[in-house]
């Protein structure tokens, strides 16, 4: 029992908030689900149809009312423009930021609690159907809507398919199916086209949601028997959230259109290639990312990046991992080519005739856990693992040009630390770090900065062993840096409690980019060492970039 509360409070330490936030939620689904239910069973003026169907249209309407209330929550978290703007206003501070940093993972409660309560609706509404049919059959049955006759050819059940609310309901369970199977990460990362077009579906879900109740089929009992329609009533759910994201598409769309002009692409080995853009009036912040759509390749797909440039630079730039038929067409127009094993086949990126360069569209900068935050501690601890290095080398060259600058900052240590399988992965960052490194030298500020690079790949003895012999000793082994590549996984309980020693009793920002199975250790590793800190420790703030 100990345990537990010790690691509930861990816990607590990061994400209390987030916590909170969610026990607001689920308490919101549940009371409402609790109160609609109570309503139609204890309500005169649905007395009739409940005695005739029984509790289960108490279910279904339950299950309606929670559908209605997720199905406006769930698009404010995808207006990106609406999040970055609430991300720059003064009242979102710490927690309540990395609460707006988890905007997607709200997305996908209310996309799950939407499929639930999906199931129980239309579970609920069979067995309405059938119980309906069984009580038009009895003698003395008293009808409770207008919309049926019994006795009619046509039975309730199949002509309640027939009717709006079934058509609707089939096609919106359909499209959720759809949805749900398109967003599982594998698909996603395999195949990101299917799960952008499954997704646009949600258009045809909201015209169901909005006409469900067109045909009436659930009715109320006036006092002179009469029936009333209920009406329609899910668009009064959507329709604020719904233009909200319609003014979201609108400004997206604007921005999109703008004119971007490709001022370099450079072909780095490893399948990987860097663009360099300019936009008039495109400002971002360290660490934030756009949305690049390509044309010539699809009219409609919008891929994410993080931006790899700082804001000091005239211009802003990606770097694009080859890995999939969006991003090999792209290479391909842009004159990149490598061979099997990834080296390049020609030393520059695009030769060709530049009025031939594809067009480019960008939608963006938009905020994330490193947009800037990084600047805000006096220490801070950056791990980056694979390709997840990306938005640190924004923070890390923000870095360079302000401390290039003179200018004061807040931020007075940092760690990095890259986590890399392949030592092939270093060359496009090599010259980011080698010039960091001098930068720090020059200025007396070796302390300022330490990089730690954890090289995962298994290699082979005799490649240590030159590497041994031919390495100068004050510099790193692998590469002849003062930075120091290791062999093999961090040891996090060192480097934590080492971090712990040599900043006791200060707040140390942790960001992370990379596989999910690491944040968690990760965020674990900040739970556990900030409960140390009444002992002398330090409290970790753990931050993850997410897109």
């Amino acid at each position: 029992m100990m345990k537990r509360m010790e690691s509930l409070k861990q816990a607590l330490i990061n994400d209390g908030l987030i916590y909170g936030f969610f026990a607001l939620w689920m308490g919101a689904n549940i009371g409402l689900f609790v109160y609609t239910f109570w309503l139609f069973e204890t309500a005169d003026i649905h007395v009739l149809m409940v005695a005739c169907m029984g509790s289960s249209l108490s279910l279904a309407k339950a299950s309606a009312a929670t559908l209605n209330l997720n199905s406006a929550l769930i698009l404010l978290p995808v207006c990106r423009n609406l999040v970055s703007y609430l991300r720059g206003a003064v009242i979102f501070r710490g927690g309540l930021l990395r609460l707006l940093d988890k905007n997607i993972s709200f997305h996908k409660w209310c996309g799950y609690m939407i499929m639930l309560h999906s199931i129980i609706h239309t579970v609920a509404h069979m067995y309405n159907g059938l119980n309906f049919q069984r009580a038009s059959e009895d003698p003395n049955f008293v009808p409770c809507t207008d919309y049926f006759v019994p006795g009619t050819p046509i039975p309730y059940y199949f002509s309640m398919l027939y009717s709006a609310a079934g058509i609707t309901g089939m096609v919106m369970c359909i499209v959720l199916f759809l949805m749900m199977n398109a967003s599982f990460e594998y698909l996603r990362k395999t195949n990101f086209e299917v799960f952008w077009y499954t997704h646009h579906l949600f258009i045809v879900y909201y015209i169901g949601i909005i006409t469900h109740a067109l045909s009436g089929l659930v009715q109320t009992v006036n006092p002179d028997g009469s029936f009333t329609k209920a009406g329609l009533t899910a668009w009064q759910w959507v329709i604020g959230p719904l233009v909200i994201y319609g003014i979201e598409r609108i400004t997206r769309l604007f921005r999109s259109t703008q004119r971007v002009v490709v001022a370099k692409v450079v072909q780095h080995p490893s399948n990987v290639v860097e663009i360099q853009m300019l936009k008039k009036g495109f400002k971002a912040t360290a660490g934030q990312y756009i949305f690049i759509q390509v044309p010539t390749l699809s009219s409609f797909e919008w891929h994410p990046f993080t931006l790899t440039s700082s804001p000091e630079e005239s211009f802003f730039s990606v770097h694009i991992r080859v890995a999939g038929d969006w991003t090999t067409s792209l290479a391909e127009r842009l004159g990149c080519h490598w061979d099997a094993k990834g080296n390049q086949i020609v030393k520059s990126g695009y030769k060709g005739n530049p009025s031939k360069m594809p067009t480019f569209n960008v939608d963006g900068p938009f905020g994330t856990a490193t947009s800037g935050d990084a600047f805000k501690y006096s220490t801070a601890i950056l791990v980056g693992a694979g390709i997840g290095v990306t938005p640190f080398a924004s923070v890390l060259k923000s870095i360079w040009y302000q401390q290039a600058q003179g200018l004061n900052m807040k931020l007075r240590k940092v760690y990095f630390i890259w986590i890399c399988r392949d030592r092939r992965s270093f060359e496009w960052f090599q010259d980011l770090i080698e010039a960091l490194e001098l930068q720090m030298v020059s200025q007396g500020m070796q302390a300022f900065l330490q990089i730690d690079v954890y090289l995962t790949e298994r290699i082979k003895h005799e490649e240590i062993t030159n590497i041994v012999t031919e390495g100068d000793a004050s510099e790193d082994l692998l590469h002849g840096q003062h930075t120091k590549t290791h062999f093999g996984r961090p040891h996090w309980d060192k480097i934590f409690a080492e971090t712990s020693t040599k900043h006791a009793n200060e707040q140390v920002g942790v960001f992370f980019c990379g596989p999910k199975v690491l944040g968690k250790v990760l965020h674990t590793k900040c739970n556990e060492y900030s409960d140390k800190i009444q002992h002398g420790g330090a409290r970790y703030i753990f931050n993850e970039e997410v897109f």
